[in-house]
């Protein structure tokens, strides 16, 4: 995609959590925790992190090994590895 700087661009960006059956909104990811958007409870499990920059989804499998304790917080994940 060209930009043209001087009118500039903002990507849309959008971050959830698949997990347990729920979708959780993030406000931030980084390589090894998340920050949840709302507050939510959740036993350690498996889930999906999902980041749409404009309409474009990219899928990361994590772990939360701690769970999500309610508060808005960041939340450890662990990046999981798909099997050979």
């Amino acid at each position: 995609m060209q930009v043209n700087p001087s009118v500039g661009y903002s990507a849309r960006v959008r971050l959830w959590l698949e997990c347990e059956g729920c979708l959780v909104q993030l406000s931030q990811v980084a390589r090894d925790w998340i920050i949840p958007a709302e507050r939510r409870v959740l036993p350690p499990s498996y889930g999906v992190i999902v980041v749409e920059v404009d309409g474009e989804e990219h899928r990361y499998s994590v772990y939360l090994p701690n769970g999500m304790s309610g508060e808005i917080a960041q939340v450890a994940v662990e990046k999981c590895v798909a099997a050979a």
